[in-house]
């Protein structure tokens, strides 16, 4: 059966040879918004008389600036081939840097289940796609800075040269030096921490995942944070300012663990913590191994809730828009006989299709007050159904949400409707362009494509 190409990676394919091992060890330095340090690869040959050892994956930036620089690589003593261990000496390897990826060429040869350990030294850009720096003044404190990554979907390559794609499986352990008042977390087992012995100012943070992941779920977090033991294998960790909400708000996570283990098998990773990042993460949660990143727009204002027992729990249909059902084997008809039968009984944001008179806009905020609400799901319906139905006074408020968070299941959408309202458009452009600094590299990437700005 010929092997399946990812297309979307330049890297050596599995059938070559397969990244096992990442020994990570960086620096992390906020002033210059980089990581600096040394990545270790254990590379095993799938191939006998094996050459050309790996292609990684790179992720340059426009104007000529390397999303990572490489200085010359350092080429251990390959480890003993089971077939031949008298395999030849390390010669050296020859380094190719071209647009998207780096080539290593052997000068010697390896055999098939045969590994050999490369070190790379790496820089990453402040433009890197796959982290985001805050400064103080954009964190809850306000008093320190905040690194977050985000690898998904091919952004690892971002950081590091590697394989990144889901075929190649890795373990890793890492090394992370930060500033002594911050934490450094990542998806993986916390294997202890001391202080830096170059540096007194910092600690260097340990971490071991023994499971082999993906690259894109390679994952690192550093600031000034807090956690809390909310079950026997978890803790929910953020900011300060936080850290008690969430808690309360993921109290139940070890029940759904054990439902979740009870349908699909055992939890194999050890450790289920939950980061619940700043506003500007770009995604409702990522599933990384130990550590899931979560959005703080899902915890919830309890003194500005709708009935959520009669949202949830009376007759009718769970909160979804009617174009959903199409997804199901049903047919559109069905759909929409069922949608007419019970829209009586939804929430009044979920049951509306956009656009509606202004005068009904105007009397359901009378009624219901919906400007009020700070849960983030109902907010998003109510704007986007403001701006679509062309209320003026309802600008304000959808450029405040699209700003004051980041997660792109909102910030798209509600940019995109502020765009095709012409006495909006000026001031979605503006907004954009005062706050893309700010955001996400990839929300602002997207954002900027959807409002067709360069």
């Amino acid at each position: 059966m010929p092997e399946i190409v990812d297309s979307c990676s330049l890297a050596s394919p599995a059938s070559v040879c397969q990244t096992k091992h990442l020994h990570l060890r960086c620096s992390v330095d906020f002033t210059r918004q980089a990581l600096t340090g040394t990545a270790a690869l254990t590379i095993q040959s799938q191939e006998d008389n094996l050459r050309s050892l790996v292609r990684w994956d790179e992720r340059p930036v426009p104007a000529s600036s390397p999303a990572i620089s490489l200085s010359p690589l350092t080429l251990l003593q390959p480890l003993p081939s089971p077939t031949s261990p008298s395999a030849p000496a390390c010669l050296g390897i020859q380094i190719l840097v071209r647009l998207n990826y780096t080539l290593l060429i052997c000068l010697f040869v390896l055999y098939r289940n045969q590994e050999v350990v490369i070190e790379i030294s790496f820089e990453t850009s402040p433009k890197s796609s796959a982290l985001q720096w805050l400064t103080p003044e954009q964190t809850s404190g306000k008093r320190h800075p905040y690194l977050f990554s985000q690898c998904q979907a091919i952004h690892c390559r971002a950081i590091l040269p590697c394989q990144d794609t889901p075929s190649v499986k890795l373990t890793y352990t890492a090394e992370v030096s930060v500033p002594k008042e911050l934490v450094a977390l990542m998806s993986a087992i916390r294997d202890g921490e001391a202080l830096d012995p170059g540096d007194s100012s910092r600690k260097i943070y340990r971490f071991n995942q023994k499971v082999p992941i993906p690259c894109y779920l390679i994952a690192l977090v550093v600031g000034a944070l807090e956690s809390r033991q909310i079950g026997p294998r978890t803790l929910v960790w953020s900011e300060k300012e936080q850290v008690e909400k969430s808690a309360y708000e993921f109290s139940e996570t070890e029940s759904m663990l054990k439902i979740a283990e009870d349908l699909g098998g055992p939890y194999v990773w050890g450790q289920y913590d939950l980061l619940v990042l700043p506003p500007s993460f770009p995604y409702g949660g990522m599933e990384n191994p130990c550590l899931t990143f979560v959005t703080p727009t899902l915890l919830v204002d309890i003194l500005n809730q709708v009935d959520w027992n009669t949202w949830l729990y009376s007759p009718g249909l769970p909160p979804v828009k009617p174009k959903d059902l199409a997804a199901f084997d049903k047919s559109r008809d069905q759909a929409i006989h069922t949608y007419q039968e019970h829209r009586a009984s939804m929430h009044p944001v979920t049951a509306m299709l956009a656009p509606l008179p202004l005068g009904h806009i105007k009397r359901m905020q009378e009624v219901y007050n919906f400007n009020a609400i700070n849960n983030s799901e109902i907010r998003f319906r109510w704007l986007r159904l403001c701006i679509q139905s062309k209320w003026e006074e309802a600008i304000p408020l959808a450029l405040k949400m699209v700003t004051e968070q980041g997660r792109m299941k909102f910030t798209r959408p509600l940019f995109k409707d502020l765009a095709a309202f012409d006495k909006s458009r000026d001031q979605a452009i503006h907004t954009y362009q005062e706050h893309r600094a700010s955001m996400h590299p990839v929300t602002a990437m997207l954002v900027g494509k959807d409002l067709k700005v360069d």
